[in-house]
């Protein structure tokens, strides 16, 4: 039942107010609050009480057409507010702006806020160590004319809870997509008519808000968008021409609509983004959805942040140090001098402990200035978060006295350009919060006890008059007693006659009658009033809302204070979260050993004693293995890692990854010591998995995620494979791994680990100069395997499967029966073997007599079976020395093999 669908003559003036706001936001569950509640009605009610598990009732139940009705109470909606945002809704908060009156028929209500997935100032829903980005993806095609094709795209992400707010220019989907997966948007607005592009995008980010919009037609023109910028920051006068010359027309429709949306989002109040921060793609590292979840930089494989990289480094004490480190994490540097600077900057901290332990110390007392910032501004912020920003205040000098003394050594004297220049502290504010703010405040403004006595008179008094009424009372009544000579006489109150004086009939006499009015006579006397008692009463019984509105206005007044020193603070929560960034990086090189490397652009990997930090710090007792690389864009560029299962070949590589991620965001690195020429990109291929929503298997998943890698990698990449072609046959596999590492190693160029079962692979050392062979070492006893985890220069020959599959527990007889095919097919000429010799070899029978594995079909043991006839071979050569494998593309080369596969 929809509101709009309903025509009721008989609703009160109450259900019409509700229509006539819920009418102007239509595509939001509206909370309406009503005294102690929030109510919801019609389509909204029935949504929320599935999503809410609360009662589904109604209103006007005598009707013919009873109103759907569900409530929650406002004290506790925070809880209700989060289901309704996971759940991808956007919600509609109103409010009574004034309180019940007995003269009015109904209270002003009005819609207060927006809250949506992307657009969530409120504390108690957010994490406070991650940012929580609203997107807007302009699209625009390509000059055909000019030789591209495609889309492009215009990115733009902002954090109203901390004003942040980004854009940049994408070339392509591939880009997007990493920049989609790297900030991780909790909304995303896009363009209307674009459904495949809007399936894509829940394919990425599963379990976000997709918002079709017109919002990108209103601002496709590239003035109109420049204006919208320009109201709703601020700058030049309110034009936005300062971005003339900065935005792509594209990135420039991106950031209109985010800041359009974000301002329908809080009606009346301003947006808390002072600017727009314009980036290029190309100064960080590129790190797609691939390599993020392959390394599990921020998540561990089951989507939690323990056991990822960012969980062991994550040493940050205040919450904007946290959400800082995670950004340095995810957009590692490509400038070298800038990683210089952060590498300086930490080396200092590692070598002054205890000024680092100081400094540690001290930021313990740090609230989330940046959200609190932006909740003043929205006029949201509470009284407890106030006293917190007062107490942060009152520590900075504390923490500007120390970095001011360390400032000034030589280490640091080249990183102003990361820290800044020291913040000053706005000591106006900070004395006028310390003097305004109790220790221990409300939450919320209608409690009370926010103000300290002595900050200002006139609350004083009421808060007096409000919470002393019965001293006031008594004090009033001795004083009466004197001045009549009464000492019976009492003052009295009831909700009819509201205070009174009382007398005793045998008192009458005394009574002065030209100050006391006679109210009521009773059995046993008589009531009276006196001026003085009726201010008295209205002063108490007023007392309490005065209070509380005069709480409330001198509240707003500090609010704005703090929204008017808004660069000011901003300047302060910048140099304190990079301040805890890097003495948190200090700490977790202090505590696991780590090493400064050397950061260049050599075109060398060279890592001594690197180890994988995440295993490293959950290892066994008998610790972790280091190991060496070296691989060099004019050496040994490409390594062929052979080796057994579960010998460590994945995570080797992984470190290797891992540690160059690590030196690029300017952190020490888990080695002894290093050279790290700068990567553009890293690229992964390791694990295997379906993709069953898609309709894609993993070796389709292998094959699309290889085809990315072979397009993109350029000369300056990482590669890291691990068991490329193992999900399909023997030959086929081998083939692409084959021709995926020449393609590697002759057109692109770039620094490749491959890790693989096929042995036959070690031959490409022979034939390029720069390939090399290693293996991570195992040794047997018996029949058990010993993993060394030692990476070794020279192939390895054996797999050891059979003693993995023992180590895992396969049943003994299975185990013995691989053992015998193995050594049949071993002692086979040219390792090959037939099926009948396989076959004779019977296994035990089962347990109901029948023969096992070697009575089978003999076709279903294809194992390194010689190609189909002398005529296959003659083909597959033919084919082979006339093609130009210099001129293929990866994916001619894909089809290429295919061919191939139908002659064997």
């Amino acid at each position: 039942m929809s509101v709009s669908g309903v025509k009721d003559k008989s609703d009160t003036p109450v259900m019409r107010q509700y229509k006539s706001i819920k009418e102007r936001y239509p595509d939001t569950i509206l909370l309406f609050r009503m005294g102690d509640f929030y109510e919801m009605f019609y389509e909204d009610a029935i949504t929320a009480s599935k999503i809410l598990g609360i009662v589904l009732t109604s209103r006007q139940k005598n009707q013919e057409n009873p109103v759907p009705m569900a409530g929650v109470p406002y004290h506790s909606v925070t809880g209700y507010l989060k289901k309704l945002l996971d759940s991808g809704f956007r919600v509609a908060v109103c409010e009574q702006l004034e309180e019940p009156s007995k003269g009015k028929p109904i209270v002003a209500r009005d819609v207060v806020r927006i809250i949506t997935p992307g657009v969530n100032v409120e504390a108690e829903l957010l994490e406070s160590n991650q940012s929580n980005y609203l997107c807007a993806l302009s699209i625009g095609k390509h000059d055909v004319a000019k030789g591209n094709e495609g889309d492009m795209f215009g990115l733009a992400l902002a954090d109203i809870s901390t004003g942040e707010m980004l854009t940049t220019y994408l070339e392509d989907i591939s880009s997007l997509t990493a920049e989609l997966v790297k900030f991780d948007p909790k909304e995303v607005l896009i363009p209307r008519g674009y459904p495949q592009f809007e399936e894509f995008i829940k394919g990425k980010l599963p379990d976000k808000a997709v918002t079709s919009t017109g919002l990108f037609e209103e601002y496709g023109d590239f003035q109109s968008a420049l204006k919208k910028i320009g109201e709703i920051t601020g700058k030049d006068e309110g034009n936005g021409d300062i971005y003339a010359g900065r935005l792509n027309p594209l990135c420039a429709t991106a950031c209109a609509v985010v800041l359009d949306y974000l301002s329908t989002t809080q009606p009346g109040q301003p947006i808390p983004i002072p600017r727009i921060a314009v980036y290029r793609a190309s100064e960080f590292m590129i790190l797609d959805e691939t390599t993020m979840k392959h390394l599990e930089l921020t998540s561990s494989t089951w989507g939690e942040k323990k056991g990822s990289l960012l969980w062991l480094i994550d040493k940050t004490i205040t919450p904007m140090g946290g959400r800082l480190l995670r950004s340095w994490l995810i957009k590692p540097l490509m400038d070298i001098s800038s990683i210089r600077r952060r590498q300086d900057a930490i080396e200092y901290f590692v070598q002054n402990g205890k000024t680092r332990e100081k400094i540690r110390y001290l930021l313990r007392e740090i609230c989330d200035i940046e959200r609190i910032i932006s909740r003043c501004v929205l006029k949201t912020a509470t009284p407890r978060e106030l006293k917190g920003l007062s107490e942060t205040l009152t520590i900075l000098p504390s923490i500007l006295e120390v970095f001011d003394e360390v400032g000034q050594t030589e280490i640091l004297k080249g990183t102003n350009d990361l820290f800044g220049s020291l913040p000053e502290v706005p000591s106006l504010l900070t004395s006028k919060l310390s003097n305004a703010i109790v220790d221990n405040p409300p939450n919320n403004t209608r409690e009370g006890g926010i103000f300290k006595k002595g900050y200002n008179e006139e609350l004083d008094e009421l808060d007096y008059l409000s919470t002393s009424s019965k001293e006031a009372v008594a004090s009033l009544e001795a004083k009466e007693r004197e001045a009549t000579g009464i000492q019976s006489l009492k003052i009295r109150y009831n909700k009819v006659f509201g205070y009174y004086i009382e007398v005793t009939k045998s008192n009458l006499s005394l009574v002065p009658h030209d100050r006391y009015i006679r109210k009521q006579t009773i059995a046993g006397g008589e009531r009276f009033v006196t001026e003085e008692l009726k201010q008295l009463e209205e002063k108490i019984l007023s007392a309490d809302e005065k209070r509380k509105n005069l709480e409330a206005e001198l509240f707003s007044q500090l609010v704005g204070e703090v929204a008017r020193n808004e660069s000011s603070l901003r300047k302060v929560s910048a140099f304190l979260s990079t301040l805890d960034v890097i003495c948190a990086l200090a700490e977790v090189a202090v505590l696991s050993g780590w090493s400064r490397p050397v950061v260049n652009d050599s075109g060398i990997i060279s890592i001594k004693d690197g180890r994988h930090p995440v295993v490293e710090a959950i290892a066994s007792p008998d610790g972790f293995v280091p190991n060496d690389v070296c691989l060099d864009l004019d050496g040994e560029r490409v390594w062929i890692i052979t080796g057994p299962n579960m010998s460590g070949k994945s995570t080797f590589m992984r470190q290797v990854a891992l540690c160059t991620i690590l030196a690029q965001m300017g952190s020490f690195i888990p080695a002894s010591q290093a050279v790290i020429g700068i990567c553009d990109r890293i690229f992964t291929r390791v694990g295997a998995s379906d993709n069953l929503s898609w309709g894609q298997s993993t070796f389709m998943v292998e094959m699309l995620e290889t085809a990315s890698i072979l397009e993109h990698a350029t000369r300056k990449s990482l590669v890291v494979l691990d068991e490329i072609g193992r999900g399909t046959s023997t030959f086929d596999g081998m083939s692409i791994a084959w021709a995926t590492a020449e393609y590697l190693l002759t057109r692109v160029g770039c620094r490749t680990l491959m890790a693989t079962h096929y042995h036959e692979l070690v031959e490409l050392s022979s034939m390029y100069p720069n390939v090399a062979n290693y293996n991570v070492s195992a040794t047997e006893f018996g029949d058990k395997i010993i993993f060394l985890r030692k990476v070794k220069k020279g192939g390895s020959s054996r797999s050891y499967g059979i003693q993995v599959a023992r180590l895992a527990g396969m049943p003994s007889e299975v185990i013995e029966r691989a053992k015998a095919i193995l050594s049949q097919i071993e002692s086979g000429r040219d390792k090959t073997v037939s099926i009948e010799r396989v076959s004779k070899t019977k296994a035990k029978a089962g347990r109901d007599g029948e023969t096992g594995i070697g009575s089978g079909d003999g076709n279903q043991l294809n194992i390194f079976i010689q190609s189909r006839g002398i005529g296959g071979e003659n083909k597959i050569r033919k084919l082979l020395q006339e093609i130009d494998i210099e001129k293929m593309t990866p994916l001619e080369a894909m089809n290429f093999i295919a061919h191939l596969k139908t002659l064997l």
